[in-house]
Parts: structure tokens; C-alpha cells; sequence
């Protein structure tokens, strides 16, 4: 799960002498990253045989003080779990919307995620971090960054490899405007299952529905991760998916030295690569209409000096900035909940306690 990669900032980074991490490991699936989480954990059980009532009291039993519960409504989620009030606090991570419980206290986000006015649309309290929800850390054994293609090839290649849930026909349409505005360019598209003939033909269809030619449009299915990252030293200008952003593929690109144009929506899922542009200083790549995003790429693929510097520059730019300082990141999330249980233990006493998330912090 891709918020597991988040998770991993705080787990390690965390100040050990004040908080204590127990993991509760709700799949019947097991991998080295999960191995990885376990050996960051104070205590680290493997639950998913529990019924929702077992693990509430296994829970109790553990005395934790804030459970927290990690990517909402996804795979394998143990949501029912918060109905038992196993714990004084409870704390949605990494859900792309309300969880819609009366049983999840707060959210943690960020102020791009979810604007001040965004309350109204949740349950639960929201809890801005100052430096953004999103820390990376990239894979040790990554690809250096390769030139840039298009240098060599003599023409652009943007690209996706956002996976194809978020890809549909308005994309596609966005993506051959801008294919059409930038002559001679094309476009890498990978994901699982692109490697099915059957699906990647369906995709050739929309893009030559839309005015561009098969023969500019390359669809790859699914690799290692080592091959998945090197598959970027083909690709100039990444493409992202609207209304559903991407969040580790984002990063991922980034970290290989190619930068990415988002167009920018009113929820969530459709601010997650604004957030993580704004943490680099990159708000020229985020857009606000289907235009801008037409008009940044040709700006972009017209200037190959320009991008060729971006590119050897980003890795280093992504290494100094906050989105891969697990210290602070994880000082931030340590002060989120503290202020939270001094908020608990304050309506338990009676007395009065904070209504804004953003004090919830700041107090801290």
C-alpha cells in the first residue's frame, strides 16, 4: 500500500524515549517492506485471523493510547475495529475522504489537501501538518538519473504510469491535446495490465479517437520496481491523471528527474501532486485549467535546455526540501498527537478543549 511508504517516515524517525509503536499487520500478505515496518515497531502483531471484536480487545489489552488507522477504505482495512472504542483517540491516515465513522476522532492532512473550510466535508476533526502529510523515502538501490531523452531522440516523450483506474477518456483527452500541440511528440503509458493486447488496444482507441495516431503511443504493463523506476529515462515530461492525482508515482518520477504538470481540482485526491509541488517550489507545474496544462507542456518541450536542467537538478532539490525529512515530518505528526491527548485528557477532566485543528498543532 502505497501510504505505507509515508508511514515508514514516522515509524523510523519518531522520538523512541516518547512514543512507543505497536503495528498491527491486518493482511494475510507479508514482504520485505513489511518486515522492514516490523523491525521500526516497539511490538509488531500479526492480526488479520482476529475478528474486529478480538483485535479491539487485543488493542485494550496492549494499552494504546491513539490508534491509529491507516488508508481507509482500501484492502483489508480494519474500519469495524473503531466501532469498540478500543482506544481513548482514534485517527484516520492516508484515507482519500471521510471515513464517515462517529468513532474516528480526527484526520491528519495538510492545508493544501484539504483547505480551512474543508471541515464541513468530514467527521472527523482535521489536523493540518505545517509541512504537508507527504514524506518520501525514496529506494535505496534507485537508477541515477539518466539525460534527457529527448536531447538524444529529437523529439518529447511524455508520459503516466499511474495505475489505469485513474486513467479514462477525459485524460486521455487532456493527453492528446497536448500531444497535438507539441508536434512529434509521444507518449509512454504504463501500468498493470497494459501489457494485456486487448486493454492496450482499447486505450490506442481513445487516443486515436482523439486525433493521435497509434503509432505515437507505447503501452507497457507491469515490471519490477527497479525496471518500473528506469523506465523514466525514457520519458521527459510526466502527465498526471485528474480527478485522482498520483501520489508515490509522483514522487517516484521526481526523484528520477522528471517533472510532472497536474492539473489541480477541489478535493482531495485531485490536490495530492500540489501538495507535493509546493513542497519543491514547483507551482509553475500545477495547473488550474485544462489550457494551462496544454500551454505549460508546450512550454515546457520548447525549451530543452530548460529541461534538461530541471532534470539534473531534482534529485537534489527533493533531497533538501521537506518532502524526504523524516525527522521533521515525524516531529510534526509526534506534536499532532500529543496535542491530542492533551486535548483527551482535558475533556476527560471537564475542562474545555481546542475546536480548531490547526490550534490542535500549533499548541503543541
Amino acid at each position: 500500500h502505497s501510504v505505507a511508504y509515508n508511514m515508514e517516515a514516522f515509524f523510523s524517525a519518531r522520538d523512541r524515549s516518547r512514543f512507543e509503536v505497536v503495528g498491527y499487520h491486518c493482511s494475510p500478505l507479508s514482504d520485505p517492506f513489511t518486515r522492514h515496518l516490523a523491525g521500526h515497531c516497539t511490538q509488531f502483531r500479526d492480526v488479520a485471523d482476529l475478528s474486529d471484536q478480538e483485535l479491539a480487545g487485543q488493542v485494550r489489552a496492549d494499552g494504546i493510547d491513539i490508534l491509529v488507522f491507516v488508508g481507509g477504505h482500501t484492502m483489508d482495512n480494519r474500519l469495524g475495529v473503531a466501532a469498540y472504542r478500543p482506544a481513548p483517540i482514534q485517527v484516520d491516515y492516508g484515507s482519500i475522504n471521510t471515513i464517515g465513522s462517529p468513532h474516528i476522532d480526527y484526520r491528519l492532512t495538510d492545508a493544501i489537501l484539504d483547505p480551512p473550510g474543508s471541515q464541513s466535508l468530514y467527521l472527523e476533526t482535521l489536523v493540518h501538518l505545517p509541512e504537508g502529510l507527504i514524506c518520501y523515502k525514496a529506494p535505496t538501490d534507485a537508477p541515477i538519473v539518466a539525460p534527457l531523452p529527448a536531447q538524444k531522440n529529437a523529439y518529447v516523450t511524455f508520459g503516466s504510469f499511474n495505475g489505469s483506474q485513474k486513467t479514462n477518456r477525459q485524460v486521455v483527452g487532456l493527453w492528446s491535446e497536448v500531444l497535438r500541440a507539441v508536434p512529434g511528440s509521444r507518449f509512454l503509458l504504463k501500468f498493470a495490465g497494459g501489457d494485456d493486447a486487448a486493454v492496450a488496444q482499447r486505450y490506442r482507441a481513445w487516443f486515436e479517437a482523439c486525433g493521435v495516431k497509434a503509432e505515437r503511443v507505447e503501452i507497457r504493463g507491469w515490471v519490477s520496481p527497479r525496471e518500473h523506476l528506469e523506465y523514466y529515462h525514457r520519458v521527459d515530461i510526466a502527465l498526471d491523471t485528474f480527478p485522482f492525482h498520483g501520489c508515490l508515482t509522483t514522487l517516484e518520477g521526481l526523484w528520477m528527474g522528471v517533472p510532472l504538470i497536474s492539473l489541480r481540482g477541489d478535493c482531495y485526491v485531485s490536490r495530492v501532486s500540489d501538495t507535493i509541488l509546493s513542497r519543491l517550489d514547483m507551482a509553475f507545474f500545477v495547473a488550474t485549467q485544462r489550457d494551462d496544462v496544454v500551454r505549460k507542456a508546450q512550454a515546457l518541450a520548447g525549451n530543452l535546455d530548460a529541461l534538461a536542467k530541471i532534470r539534473n537538478t531534482l534529485r537534489q532539490r527533493m533531497q533538501a526540501s521537506v518532502l524526504t525529512d523524516a525527522t521533521l515530518f515525524a516531529g510534526h505528526v509526534e506534536s499532532a498527537y500529543r496535542a491530542m491527548w492533551r486535548d483527551w485528557v482535558r475533556s476527560a477532566r471537564g475542562e474545555s478543549v481546542l475546536d480548531d485543528s490547526a490550534q490542535l498543532v500549533e499548541s503543541s
